[in-house]
C-alpha cells in the first residue's frame, strides 16, 4: 500500500486547480485557488511491495478525492507530460519514462479535459519561493526533499492557470 503524506490546509476559494507531478514512486498532488493559494497537498508514494496497477489505482483515488470535492463547475486539473529519454540530458532509463507514463496514461484517461502542462522547471525555483505549506520540511533542506514533489505540481496548476487566461487550451 502506497504511503500518502498530506496537509489539509481550510481556505475560501473560487476555480480550483489540481496540479499533478506524476511519478513512478512518488506523485504530487496541490489543489490551489485562483490566487495560487495551497488549499491541500499531498503526496503518494508507492511502496517497494506495491504492484504498479496497484499504485495506479492510488493515485487515481487520491485525484478523485480532490475531484469529488470540488462543485462540477468550479474544477479543472492539470498534469505534467513525460520526457523522453534523452541521452544528451542524461536521460538514458526508459524504464523511468515508461513507468512515468503509465501513470500520466491512466490520468488522462480518468480525466479526459486534463490540461497537460510541459516538463521543464516545475518544482525547480529556490524551494522557499514557494508558499509555506509546500517549503522542505526542515530549514535548511535543499530541493532533495519529499516536498519537491509538490512544488513540481504546485507550478503545473500555476501553469495551467496561465495557459487558460492565455487561452491556450
Amino acid at each position: 500500500m502506497a504511503r500518502i503524506r498530506h496537509r489539509v490546509i481550510f481556505r475560501r476559494w473560487g476555480r480550483a486547480m489540481i496540479g499533478v507531478d506524476p511519478g513512478m514512486r512518488e506523485t504530487g498532488l496541490v489543489l490551489i485557488n485562483d490566487a495560487g493559494d495551497v488549499i491541500n497537498a499531498m503526496v503518494v508514494e508507492r511502496s517497494k511491495t506495491q504492484s504498479e496497477p496497484a499504485y495506479v489505482r492510488e493515485v487515481l483515488v487520491a485525484i478523485g478525492e480532490y475531484w469529488s470535492g470540488l462543485a462540477p463547475d468550479a474544477r479543472q486539473i492539470a498534469v505534467e507530460g513525460v520526457v523522453a529519454p534523452n541521452p544528451h540530458l542524461g536521460l538514458t532509463n526508459p524504464n523511468s519514462a515508461i513507468r512515468t507514463g503509465v501513470i500520466y496514461g491512466a490520468i488522462l484517461g480518468a480525466y479526459p479535459d486534463v490540461i497537460t502542462v510541459e516538463p521543464g522547471g516545475n518544482g525547480s525555483s529556490d524551494p522557499y519561493s514557494y508558499p509555506v505549506d509546500i517549503q522542505p520540511p526542515r530549514p535548511g533542506m535543499s530541493g532533495k526533499d519529499w516536498k519537491r514533489h509538490l512544488r513540481s505540481a504546485y507550478d503545473v496548476a500555476l501553469r495551467a492557470k496561465k495557459l487558460q487566461r492565455l487561452e491556450l487550451v
